[in-house]
């Protein structure tokens, strides 16, 4: 758990923090730590959400801070790259043909129906897997969307054998039980997520400005040792 440093000033600064539910509780941990050092005094409250949903709640003024998937997500958001996007793996149910590979190839994907994020909850990752799968050009039966925003309606599709999904390892991990219902696998070769960005609305003062140019320099030597 990350631990806050004590400090005197009873005042604290109210700090509304978003992130993107697939990012792991580590990285979480990882980018607020430096920053509760850098400012002892703030109190920040994170709620999960996706990238598009933030970055509303960003430009109306009801976030102060954004863990995000991908660069340059609306006018008036300023980004700095926190950490390099996941590695992505092909995810099947445990009764596909190819559960029982170490890993898999797009082109043995063919012939399924692939499953991607809703564009409306996370445009970055959406338009990367379906590039992906354009460029790599496998023969997808179809190509979908899940049938809601939620990594757990992902996952149940996959898991109901509704399609196959390429996401990070973590998406598992967070999912819980469902995490159990699928087989997560390698792809080779190797294709990765849309960075993980810190997010702020742009033209901010006083401490949450303050706040933000902090974020950044934690951002940058996050993303550095990434």
């Amino acid at each position: 758990m990350v631990r806050r440093p004590v400090s005197t000033d009873t005042r604290g600064v109210q700090v509304r923090m978003g992130c993107a539910p697939d990012v792991p509780l580590q990285r979480l941990q990882a980018f607020l730590g430096p920053l509760y050092t850098r400012q002892p005094d703030v109190d920040v409250e994170v709620r999960h959400l996706p990238t598009a949903p933030q970055a509303q709640e960003l430009r109306d003024g009801d976030l102060d801070l954004g863990l995000i998937h991908g660069a340059g997500v609306a006018p008036g958001i300023e980004t700095e790259p926190l950490y390099r996007g996941q590695v992505l793996m092909a995810v099947v149910p445990l009764a596909h043909r190819l559960a029982t590979l170490r890993s898999v190839r797009l082109g043995d994907l063919a012939g399924d129906v692939l499953l991607v994020v809703p564009s409306s909850a996370e445009p970055a990752v959406h338009d990367r897997v379906t590039a992906l799968a354009a460029a790599d050009g496998t023969p997808f039966r179809a190509i979908r969307q899940a049938p809601g925003s939620d990594l757990r309606d992902l996952l149940f599709a996959v898991a109901s054998a509704s399609g196959v999904a390429l996401a990070p390892r973590s998406t598992l991990r967070i999912a819980g039980e469902l995490g159990d219902a699928v087989v997560a696998r390698p792809l080779q070769p190797a294709a990765s997520m849309p960075d993980t960005c810190v997010a702020w609305p742009a033209g901010a003062t006083g401490e949450i400005g303050g706040l933000h140019a902090e974020a950044r320099q934690v951002a940058q030597a996050l993303y550095h040792c990434s």
